[in-house]
């Protein structure tokens, strides 16, 4: 687990909606402590948090 040092958001996603199982995800640009500058989401469904990829 690393520290959350700044955090910006969220940017909502979603699609699907003509589906049985749409999706809506909440973005935030995360800076973690000893990691850098990431994309999280958290998943509208089950309202956990996951790691989209890490920013160069």
């Amino acid at each position: 687990r690393h520290r959350v040092t700044a955090m910006a958001g969220p940017e909502r996603l979603g699609g699907e909606w003509w589906t049985d199982t749409p999706y809506q995800r909440d973005y935030y640009r995360v800076h973690f402590e000893g990691l850098g500058p990431a994309w999280v989401f958290q998943d509208g469904r089950d309202g956990g948090f996951y790691l989209q990829g890490l920013f160069d």
